[in-house]
């Protein structure tokens, strides 16, 4: 199944995490992002929306930047804050350019096509990230044969 995962990184650690699952009707509807149910006292904020394809769009990539936003530590106020994003049209957008100057914000792009080179996170930690997800669903899913499984609420929780 289709689904994106937008971990935003600090040098302190993660910030927060936004997950992207596809609809399951073939209906177009507008959804908001919400925050996932299950946290503790050290974990990070989790939130979670939907769109037809399970990918970011350009309607969700601009609702999820006032999110993250609230999570910045009240310590980089002062500070320039820099998103490292890929030329994704969505992230080189008129409106995403106005947001990040209306929040203080810096872009700064990756050369095309050095995306996974440049992000060792995508090689490493969603490799592994998904690996772990795969093997919990798949047992899960093995063990509810006949009772719909939320994945939604299942990958909230492996995060």
């Amino acid at each position: 199944q289709r689904a994106a995962f937008l971990p935003f990184h600090s040098p302190d650690g993660m910030l927060c995490a936004f997950f992207i699952f596809p609809l399951e009707t073939k209906d177009k509807a507008a959804f908001n992002i919400h925050r996932a149910y299950y946290e503790t006292r050290n974990s990070i904020p989790i939130y979670f929306t939907f769109t037809s394809s399970g990918y970011l769009n350009s309607e969700t990539w601009l609702n999820i930047i006032p999110v993250f936003c609230q999570h910045l530590p009240k310590t980089t106020i002062s500070r320039k804050i820099i998103l490292f994003l890929d030329r994704l049209n969505i992230h080189t957008s008129d409106s995403s350019i106005q947001l990040f100057l209306d929040n203080n914000i810096d872009a700064v792009y990756f050369p095309t096509g050095s995306t996974h080179f440049l992000q060792p996170s995508d090689d490493f930690f969603f490799a592994r990230y998904k690996k772990l997800i795969k093997s919990i669903i798949a047992r899960k899913a093995a063990l509810q044969r006949n009772n719909k499984l939320n994945i939604g609420r299942e990958i909230a929780s492996v995060a």
